[in-house]
């Protein structure tokens, strides 16, 4: 792989990179002095903000959520600025009330994430240490094979200067590179001169490459695959980890690393429902489309029919 980055850095220059206002009625025969009366302002009655009108929705009952979510600042701001026992008890009490259904709900939230595997986030993602650690030791294994498979297929030019302190900091991520993963490192000198210190490569001076190329600060690396493409990698100075990362991401979209393989990888995100979701009639009842969300989800999951509520928790 080396000599083929020394081959693809001669053959550089030829590679490829990859309404109007309406007209008043006439009054002419009204004479000039006509004018037509304006009807006297009423005042209106300013509405309280604390009391429900009985117009209102359902959802706007006194002492509701929606209610309380609207008022609860209301009586805030009174008991602050007014404080007397009587607002401040008021207030107290609908914070009590707010808080009690909270907790009401939290309480029914958790009994129904037991009751239902679609709703665990352990069917999602690993939540207790010894799984996390497994999960880890999994991902770490998929990519130490995918960054075998990449330094297969690409090496890496390395542009740098001997005066840049950044560059002498890239080294140490470059050699683990080379060491872990085994990847062929090619380092190259834009003032031409050798970098300072053991460990790196023979160098090569830099005869237009970096102009070429677009290379404005250093370091900057780019994955030169053995097809001939030299594709920009990162720009500036980067950690090991963050190489890797880049370099999955630049395989993943080249083509040379699977979507499977790349979602291996991945943190585990839930799109279950997301994907239900989609598939379902959204002109249908709202109640009935959520229902329906509930069995397909189940089916989906692999647990069958969803798990049936007691008697006294339906609706």
């Amino acid at each position: 792989m080396r000599h083929l980055l020394w081959t693809l850095l001669v053959l550089l220059p030829g590679l490829s990179h990859s309404q109007g206002l309406p007209k008043p009625s006439p009054t002419h025969e009204r004479g000039w002095f006509y004018y037509q009366p304006l009807p006297p302002l009423v005042p209106s009655a300013k509405p309280d903000p604390t009391r429900a009108s009985p117009n209102e929705p359902d959802s706007m009952v006194p002492l509701g959520s929606a209610w309380l979510r609207k008022n609860l600042p209301i009586y805030l701001d009174r008991a602050v600025d007014q404080p007397t026992l009587a607002n401040v008890r008021r207030y107290r009490y609908l914070e009590r009330l707010a808080m009690d259904r909270s907790s009401a709900y939290s309480d029914t939230s958790a009994r129904l994430t037991m009751l239902d595997p679609l709703l665990d986030e352990q069917q999602v993602s690993p939540l207790t240490a010894l799984a996390k650690a497994t999960r880890h030791r999994e991902i770490d294994r998929d990519r130490q094979r995918l960054l075998e498979g990449i330094s297969e297929q690409a090496g890496l030019w390395f542009f740098f200067r001997s005066d840049c302190p950044y560059c002498h900091a890239q080294v140490p991520a470059l050699l683990s590179l080379a060491r872990v993963h085994e990847f062929s490192i090619l380092p190259i000198s834009i003032d031409r001169k050798p970098m300072p210190g053991e460990g790196l490569p023979r160098f090569v001076p830099d005869n237009g490459q970096a102009a070429k190329l677009g290379v404005q600060v250093t370091p900057t690396l780019f994955l030169v695959h053995r097809d001939g493409r030299v594709l920009p990698l990162a720009t500036g100075l980067q950690t090991m980890d963050q190489i890797e990362f880049r370099m999955i991401e630049l395989g993943h979209t080249m083509g040379w690393i699977s979507d499977a393989e790349f979602a291996a990888i991945q943190p585990l995100q839930n799109t279950l429902l997301d994907d239900v979701a989609a598939d379902l009639d959204n002109g249908a009842d709202p109640d009935q489309l959520i229902d329906q969300m509930i069995r397909q989800g189940a089916g989906r999951l692999g647990v069958g029919s969803p798990i049936q509520l007691p008697e006294a928790e339906m609706p």
